[in-house]
């Protein structure tokens, strides 16, 4: 079974502040800033891996779209200058 988006955030972020929360009142307000420093950096790295991870997709993706409007101009020209017109439906007047 798979635990939804919306649940697995609550979950994280009931984790985060309870280990906060369970930090600081054991061990003061010290600790507790470095578990929030703690909690930054982690949520840090995962944007940045994440935004990178979403740029090569998008990169990839662009890439086999050009090879793919390439390979299909070679073969029909009348297909590739379809594609070039501005209308919504593809088609003529």
């Amino acid at each position: 079974m798979r635990i939804q988006r919306s649940t697995f955030d609550f979950l994280m972020i009931s984790a985060i502040l309870g280990s906060i929360a369970l930090v600081t009142s054991y061990f003061g307000y010290g600790a507790g800033t470095l578990v929030i420093l703690f909690w930054v950096l982690v949520i840090l790295s995962r944007l940045k891996k994440s935004k990178n991870t979403d740029s090569v997709q998008e990169s990839t993706r662009g890439h086999t779209d050009q090879s793919t409007n390439q390979s299909t101009g070679d073969r029909n020209p009348a297909r590739s200058d379809a594609g070039k017109d501005n209308d919504s439906d593809g088609g003529g007047d």
